[in-house]
């Protein structure tokens, strides 16, 4: 039994042996020194001046910026807002009920609004599809004014 030992443990030593010494690095050769002087800079006779410079965009600079529309507001269309107001109103609601399973399911429900929301597109009346996952989530619950109709 110890015969044994001591061969396995002889075996694991010399199997590791080789992989420890060839991941040693190789020692890089000493630098040779140089035996010149390093030559000294020569003063130049004439000096630099250094002015500020001036922005001058010029007249067709202001022309270009009037041409590009001014984009202003959210981006998005009026499902899109009414939505994320919705989800908003749903997060809210979730936070005052605390840490209770009910407060858990319209917070996850929330979460999924937020990703929804930004695929709805203008549609002419009636509920957005894309809520409907949501809905039925949210199904006996008691949800914002805001979220009625979606």
């Amino acid at each position: 039994m110890r015969q044994m030992r001591r061969s396995l443990f002889a075996l694991a030593i010399a199997s590791v042996l080789p992989l420890v010494l060839a991941g040693c690095p190789k020692k890089d050769p000493p630098p040779v020194v140089d035996a010149a002087p390093a030559p000294t800079p020569t003063p130049s006779a004439t000096e630099t001046q250094l002015t500020t410079l001036e922005d001058d965009a010029g007249a067709d600079a202001d022309a270009s910026d009037a041409s590009k529309p001014k984009w202003t507001g959210p981006g998005m269309n009026a499902n899109q807002l009414r939505a994320k107001q919705c989800c908003d109103a749903l997060r809210k609601q979730a936070k005052t009920m605390g840490n209770s399973p009910e407060a858990m399911n319209i917070n996850n429900a929330a979460m999924f609004c937020d990703q929804a929301a930004m695929s709805l597109g203008p549609t002419a009346g009636g509920q957005a599809p894309e809520l409907a996952p949501m809905r039925t989530m949210l199904a006996g619950k008691t949800i914002p004014p805001v979220c009625q109709g979606l």
